[in-house]
């Protein structure tokens, strides 16, 4: 969690550790996280043939400003319209 997620090198969190009294060093964190991570190899790449075979691409554009709906809304005759 501290390396991933608080950008914790494993050099720092070994420092941490001898401080609490549970030294584990820098390496054997290293290895234990590309153990974990290993298992995770299969599961990649099938998400990469699926996103590769996809049909559909979503596009995020909450940014545009779609300026025919602002001038439809702004000079149309339906004032129910919100």
């Amino acid at each position: 969690m501290q390396k991933y997620f608080m950008a914790s090198p494993f050099y720092r969190q070994e420092r941490y550790q001898q401080l609490l009294g549970f030294p584990l060093k820098d390496s054997t964190q290293w290895d234990l996280v590309e153990s974990v991570a290993d298992c995770a190899y299969p599961v990649l790449s099938v998400l990469e043939q699926l996103a590769a075979n996809g049909t559909h691409l979503n596009h995020d554009d909450t940014k545009v400003k779609i300026l025919d709906i602002i001038r439809a809304n702004k000079f149309g005759s339906d004032k129910q319209r919100k």
